[in-house]
């Protein structure tokens, strides 16, 4: 019968201190030594900017693209209110209309406006939001302005220019004058092109911003898992492994070393 190798146990009381040795218990484990472990530890310290990234630009793409949504769900949210808006002042613009009727219109017209105004105030992000105030660009609100990440070019508006009184804010008989209502139906489909522009561009805006949103995320990924390879594997586990595979070789050696036993046991009786 071949005699089984040495046990696990015998080879480690040979090298106590060996390289694979399993920390013990409330012990850490040993840190990962020469270059790659340097390199971990190099990356580690640098976080983001270690793959050349402003250290807060995941921040800041994410302060972006809440900007973005919330200007374009307020924009479409006006967009729709015009529209009604539109129909009622078409309305008090007939002539056939009579004055009664009128007067409600105007009322209608003016719940619009209130409307039109708490939609633009909704889309403003601990500041103005990007049809609130014109003038104001997208990289200047979340602070990548002559940044090499800097996203695409876009100015704020005011989407409450160009509507009758600048802002909606009519007075509720404004309406009952039918003079009034006809300017009034120009100024809206003015208002209304303009709007459907800006929800327009806003839309293409939202798209090219969550892309670099998702590809600064994913490359930041990539960074931390390739951080968590440079730092080598557990210590621990590999030990672990490592008995495993050493046991089944010692098991599978005494079994042939048993077959072979009976198989002369068997010739010594023939």
């Amino acid at each position: 019968m071949t005699a089984p190798r040495s046990t696990v146990e015998d080879q480690d009381a040979a090298d106590p201190a060996g390289a694979g040795a399993v920390p013990s218990p409330g012990e850490r484990a040993p840190a990962v030594t020469g270059s790659r472990g340097a390199a971990a530890a190099s990356l580690t310290a640098a976080g983001p900017s270690a793959s050349g990234l402003p250290a807060d630009l995941l921040d800041k793409l994410t302060r972006a693209d809440r900007l973005v949504s919330a200007a374009l769900t307020a924009a479409e949210t006006v967009a729709l209110l015009l529209e009604d808006a539109a129909t009622c002042a078409a309305e008090a613009a007939d002539p056939a209309v009579e004055a009664p009727r009128r007067a409600t219109l105007s009322h209608i017209f003016g719940d619009l406006a209130d409307r039109i105004n708490g939609a633009i105030k909704l889309a403003a992000l601990d500041g103005p939001g990007l049809i609130e105030i014109a003038g104001l660009t997208l990289n200047q609100r979340v602070g990548l302005t002559g940044s090499s990440h800097a996203l695409p070019a876009f100015t704020s508006v005011d989407l409450r220019a160009g509507l009758p009184d600048n802002d909606l804010g009519l007075a509720p008989t404004a309406l009952a004058d039918r003079a009034v209502a006809e300017c009034a139906v120009a100024q809206v489909a003015a208002a209304r092109g303009r709007v459907d522009a800006v929800v327009a561009d806003l839309g293409r805006l939202e798209d090219q911003v969550s892309g670099q949103l998702d590809f600064t995320a994913g490359l930041l990924r990539s960074l931390s898992t390739g951080l968590s390879g440079a730092a080598g594997p557990d210590p621990a586990r590999e030990r672990a492994n490592l008995r495993a595979l050493r046991l089944q070789q010692d098991l599978s050696e005494s079994a042939q070393g048993l077959a072979n036993t009976a198989q002369r046991s068997i010739l010594s009786l023939l």
